[in-house]
């Protein structure tokens, strides 16, 4: 028991020694934000479309649904596209 409790402690620790966190530019600041506004979590991951990963190299993004995106142009189009979907509010 107390060997299990070891290993996950050791585990749990190279986990958190192991993250990379590059710091982040300027100007990415309002893509860190949007992000966050609509309800995703940024992070550093390796580039990923619909589950799976498009690069080798991590990158800080956006965590949206089975996509990280790196790209701030590239999560605005998604938006647009996502809320383009949605019906009009009706006016009246």
């Amino acid at each position: 028991m107390k060997k299990a409790i070891y290993g996950i402690m050791i585990t749990g620790l190279l986990l958190v020694l192991g993250c990379d966190r590059p710091a982040l530019p300027p100007e990415d600041k309002d893509f860190r934000a949007d992000c966050r506004q609509a309800g995703f979590e940024w992070m550093a991951m390796r580039p990923m479309e619909q589950g799976v990963f498009t690069a080798e190299e991590a990158c800080l993004g956006c965590m949206a649904g089975f996509d990280h995106i790196c790209d701030k142009e590239k999560f605005k189009a998604m938006m647009d596209s996502k809320f383009s979907l949605l019906p009009a509010k009706n006016t009246r």
